[in-house]
Formats: structure tokens, C-alpha cells, sequence
């Protein structure tokens, strides 16, 4: 999985955690229920998950991430603020 993210043009990618039953070791490591019966990804993943795409793909956080947002906010429509 990870190699066939270099394959992905950062013009294309987006980075999000809207798969709550595919968690993964420290997912939940910021709440206080680390219960598995529980969702076990959550929305403050996503600096985990950033940081494992960005280095399999060899580019900074910073960089995906801009190019993230960017590309999310032409997907939805959603104008510079």
C-alpha cells in the first residue's frame, strides 16, 4: 500500500480519516477511551496518517498537507479564504 502511494500525483491526493472501523496502533492515543468496541480512528489521527504519507511519498508535512487542503478544497468547491 505504501509504495503505491509515490504513484499518486500531489495534485490528486487528499488526506482524511472517514474510515472509523479501519483504525491503527496509536490511533486513539489522544482520548481517554481506547476502548476497540469504540470507533477506533478518529479526526485526530490525521497528523499521524500525514506523516506516514508524507515520508512514503518523500515530501514534507507541510508540503502534503497544502496540497491536501488544496486539492479538497477544488474537490468540494470551496473558495480561498
Amino acid at each position: 500500500f505504501l509504495i503505491s502511494l509515490k504513484k499518486i500525483p500531489l495534485d490528486k491526493i487528499m488526506i482524511e480519516t472517514d474510515a472509523p472501523y479501519m483504525g491503527f496502533s496509536k490511533c486513539r492515543s489522544g482520548y481517554e477511551s481506547k476502548s476497540k468496541s469504540s470507533y477506533p480512528n478518529v479526526p485526530s489521527s490525521l497528523p499521524l496518517i500525514l506523516e506516514k504519507v508524507a515520508e512514503s511519498m518523500n515530501v514534507s508535512c507541510e508540503d502534503l498537507a497544502a496540497c491536501s487542503t488544496r486539492n479538497a478544497r477544488k474537490f468540494f468547491s470551496i473558495p480561498e479564504i
